[in-house]
């Protein structure tokens, strides 16, 4: 083998060494697009998250006595104490629907299994068909401010369909 035999074959395992060097490069190119997007995804759910946890919270500390009393007050209405404890309610309520809410779009977005996912899924009309005030407050204050063709508003109504269907023992 003479000289110019081996610097073309080594010209050759060269160029193969640059041909699988490139598909590396592809195939790392795409894991650390997907990661990319994967921590995209995730940034957005704290995000939801902690408007979640900062919405329940703030309900949760205004269902005090005092400020739903102001509340009421404020409103231009008496603060007797069936109103004050109406106003808890409503606010316990909504706390209640925005929690769902979290997991449902957490779902619907890849980011928790479908195994968690249907177990909150399977036990939200039961949890509806023995609250018949969380069924208002969902049926009166939250759906007319969903929009038609919000997938969110498709898994209330199919809850609230199922939770007519449910008998409840008496109390």
């Amino acid at each position: 083998m003479s000289l110019s035999d081996l610097a073309a074959l080594g010209s050759f395992v060269s160029g193969v060494a640059v041909l699988a060097s490139l598909f590396f490069l592809f195939f790392q190119m795409q894991q650390l697009g997907e990661q990319v997007s994967q921590n995209t995804r995730h940034a957005q759910a704290l995000v939801w998250q902690e408007a979640t946890a900062r919405g329940v919270n703030l309900m949760i500390a205004t269902a005090d006595r005092e400020l739903c009393a102001a509340y009421i007050r404020g409103n231009g209405e008496e603060a007797t104490p069936d109103a004050i404890m109406q106003r808890q309610f409503v606010l316990q309520a909504r706390a209640a629907a925005l929690s769902i809410e979290d997991i449902f779009r957490q779902w619907h977005d890849g980011l928790m299994s479908d195994s968690r996912y249907d177990r909150a899924r399977r036990s939200y009309p039961l949890t509806l068909a023995s609250n018949p005030g969380l069924r208002r407050v969902i049926e009166e204050g939250i759906l007319p401010g969903l929009r038609s063709d919000d997938p969110y508003r498709d898994f209330l109504e199919s809850a609230l369909r199922e939770s007519r269907t449910l008998s409840m023992p008496a109390r």
